[in-house]
């Protein structure tokens, strides 16, 4: 018998809430029992693995950083590219263990992933496009960016920046130099 009140959703929910607040490496199915006041194996009644409730959580959270940067869709130019990936970290930075679901590799992960992983980096293309990247570069363009921005956010999060300059500034300093990067590899 079902312990009343323990849903699927509220697993999710629950999932979500510790991966962001104590990290997504610490979500166990174990520490999920334990929040939800019951015994690790009543959990395989609603979900089959700690996999699936990975995969809720890297298909939540492309589908909220894409839900805030399609968002954005009425910028142009370097004002939509700088307001997107102000909007990523911020989304990071916000959301710590949804934006960790979906940083492992998209290829072997479900269907639903993979969607919306694709819709994610269709966003990125048109912010390169955006800012004058070569069609034939996009691929190239995506990885040098999404490493600038995951590198940033990983040493941010991780106290990797002891120095008393602003972060932002830092953070906008570091976009300008990619802009001027990638229109030079245009030229």
């Amino acid at each position: 018998m079902l312990r009343a009140g323990v849903t699927k959703e509220k697993i999710f929910k629950l999932s979500e809430k510790i991966s962001n607040k104590e990290g997504y490496e610490n979500l166990t199915m174990g520490h999920l029992a334990r929040e939800l006041g019951i015994k690790t194996p009543s959990l395989y009644k609603h979900v089959s693995d700690l996999e699936e409730i990975q995969e809720y959580l890297a298909v939540r959270g492309l589908s909220l950083l894409r839900f805030r940067l399609e968002s954005l869709s009425h910028f142009s130019d370097i004002k939509y590219f700088n307001a997107c990936v102000l909007e990523y970290r911020r989304f990071a930075l916000e959301n710590p263990g949804l934006y960790a679901a979906f940083q492992k590799t998209h290829v072997n992960r479900s269907t639903a992933v993979q969607l919306e992983a694709k819709k994610i980096l269709d966003l990125i293309f048109r912010m390169l496009l955006e800012i004058n990247i070569k069609k034939k570069d996009l691929i190239s363009a995506a990885r040098a960016l999404r490493s600038c921005i995951h590198g940033f956010i990983t040493l941010e999060k991780s106290g990797g920046f002891g120095m008393p300059e602003d972060l932002n500034k830092s953070f906008s300093y570091m976009i300008k130099i990619f802009i001027r990067g990638m229109s030079d590899s245009v030229k």
